[in-house]
């Protein structure tokens, strides 16, 4: 689909280099202006050496194990993963556009911007999924050194893969839109780097765990059914593999009613919200009819009682003034629900009160939150348990699948920032929310620090648990796993430090350009995260206590650190708080 003339386009591109370099004024804005432009530079360059990266980690797994178990266990968590993140991109596409307004602005109908989002979508991002399908199952074919027709049937196998992962990410899209995929994804990346810097010490017994439950893994999820169907094109493959040729068929044959779905929801129209009522302070809410001394006010009263109420409440305009020379506008909510609200409340000042309700305006529900967390991970144990009957593989796969899920919750609960860091389109620019209010880096960050503080007791008691299961069905020693978590859970929390300066950094223009500014950041802020994780992963895996100990309190110190470096380079007033949109 086409909405513009490249004829047209050509000669306008040259008609404006002409004007640029006849004038010297306009060259002089030109380099200005180019130095915000083409910040997706590095993500050309990047993304298509992901899918060799891709296949260096399935070639390097293969051959760690030394079986294809491993490697398609590995191709079907990573699919999961994309599977995750492409509902998001897909959804963001289809209903936040960037360009939606200039798109509204034209004479086209919902059908033809439809159109229009969705091939942007399959060319800009799931077309790379298939490319990273194709070098992953090549990477295979390259280690079993299969024949010519095999790897004709890798490649087929890599393609049908990859269209029931669209079939998958237009269903998901389509009837379960508000599912856990960023969660999943955010996880995903911060599992990734656990394994990148601590590859030697948890990278053996990962991998053995990993062939051990890849068969289950394989089965239980939808994205592993076209990377079973690999034992077909082994010499002792079973062919009953290639019933799961039945459920891909439904998966593709549902794809065009997702897409119909996903079409009809497409219905661009104003919002028109409606007339909020009246926020009263408790000294006055009671019935606003009380107002004695405003006649108008008991008229409207008059005549509502004769129709139907409204929805709205709204007060007399004497009660308005006195709530307003009063100054009882101006009183601060206190947050006096449950216990965590309370003590919250008590811990923090006055001025971060203030802060607590800018970020979270609906307040934050902690219990309510961590039973949801903790309802999820008794499902996972009764799950393993039940499926430790059929086979201990089985019981590994399920747990790894839900461990995995349920530590991405309870971590997201832990760094939770609320509305702090949403970010606003203004005039073709990103402002983050913070920005907009008299809010600086310092009091905020103790607002988010505190109330990481007040849930490390439950992530701790949530990480020696999970630990503690692991530990049983892997037939680990109980108290070392014990341990272990404990640790973990400090280390995630310390994190904190960390995500926090990356939630401030991705409202600036920080990290943007080769300034000699720029790039020192960057570097000491990958230097302290590779510190971060190499002291963490050693912490977790050196089996001497004093050692493994001071490794732990050198992680937590070199994350405190990051975060007082980024926050210096901030405090400086060198970046800008706006940046160009993705697109």
């Amino acid at each position: 689909m086409k909405l513009h003339s490249p004829k047209f386009e050509k000669s306008l591109k040259r008609g404006v280099k002409r004007t640029i370099r006849s004038s010297k004024s306009l060259k002089a804005q030109y380099r200005r202006a180019k130095k915000g432009l083409n910040r997706q530079i590095p993500n050309r360059f990047l993304r298509p050496i992901w899918p060799l990266a891709i296949g260096l980690i399935i070639w390097s797994v293969s051959h760690a194990t030394g079986r294809v178990q491993a490697a398609l266990g590995m191709i079907t968590l990573y699919t999961a993963v994309v599977l995750c993140s492409h509902v998001v991109t897909l959804l963001a596409t289809l209903y936040r556009p960037p360009d939606f307004w200039a798109l509204f602005l034209l004479p086209m109908s919902d059908r033809e911007i439809f159109q229009w989002e969705f091939e942007k979508f399959l060319k800009r991002h799931a077309a790379w999924s298939l490319a990273d399908l194709l070098c992953a199952s090549g990477a295979l074919a390259l280690y079993l050194d299969s024949s010519l027709a095999h790897w004709m049937g890798i490649c087929l196998l890599a393609i049908l893969s990859w269209i029931s992962l669209l079939g998958m990410v237009f269903f998901c899209a389509a009837r379960w839109p508000r599912g856990p995929y960023q969660v999943v994804v955010g996880g995903s990346w911060l599992f990734g780097l656990v394994i990148l810097w601590g590859g030697k010490l948890i990278g053996p017994p990962l991998w053995h765990l990993l062939d051990s439950a890849a068969p289950v893994i394989g089965l239980v999820l939808p994205t592993g059914w076209c990377p079973s169907l690999f034992q077909l094109l082994m010499p002792a493959g079973q062919w009953i593999v290639a019933l799961l040729l039945i459920p891909i068929a439904m998966i593709i044959w549902t794809t065009k009613d997702s897409l119909a779905v996903l079409r009809s929801r497409f219905k661009f129209h104003e919002i028109i919200q409606p007339e909020v009522p009246d926020l009263v302070p408790e000294k006055y809410g009671t019935d606003p009819d009380d107002d004695e001394a405003d006649p108008e006010s008991h008229a409207e009263t008059a005549t509502a009682r004769e129709v139907p109420p409204p929805i709205t409440r709204r007060v007399g305009v004497t009660t308005t003034e006195e709530i307003i020379q009063s100054r009882q506008f101006m009183a601060q909510e206190v947050w006096n629900g449950d216990f965590f609200q309370k003590l919250l409340w008590k811990w923090f000042t006055n001025r971060e009160r203030e802060l607590a309700e800018f970020a979270f305006a609906e307040k934050l529900t902690i219990p309510k939150s961590w039973l949801k967390v903790l309802r999820n991970f008794l499902v996972v144990v009764v799950s393993a348990w039940v499926a430790q009957l059929g086979s201990r593989s089985l019981a590994l796969g399920v747990l790894c699948i839900g461990v995995f899920i349920t530590a991405a919750h309870a971590v997201g609960l832990v760094w939770t920032s609320g509305r702090t860091f949403r970010r606003m389109g203004s005039s073709g620019v990103n402002i983050p929310m913070y920005a907009v209010y008299p809010v600086t880096l310092p009091e905020l960050s103790r607002v988010l620090f505190k109330i990481s503080a007040i849930q490390l007791p439950m992530l701790i008691a949530y990480a020696s648990a999970a630990a503690c299961l692991i530990a049983y069905f892997t037939s680990y020693p109980l108290l070392l796993a014990l341990v272990m978590g404990i640790k973990a859970g400090i280390l995630a929390c310390a994190a904190r430090f960390i995500t926090v300066s990356l939630g401030f950094s991705a409202g600036t223009n920080d990290s943007n350009g080769l300034r000699l500014r720029s790039l020192a950041l960057v570097f000491l802020f990958l230097g302290g995260t590779i510190m971060f994780f190499g002291f963490g992963g050693a912490s977790l895996f050196i089996p001497h206590p004093l050692i493994a100990d001071l490794l732990l309190i050198l992680a937590v110190i070199d994350a405190y650190a990051l975060f007082k470096v980024y926050a210096w380079f901030h405090a400086t007033n060198k970046f800008d708080l706006m940046n160009m949109p993705r697109r």
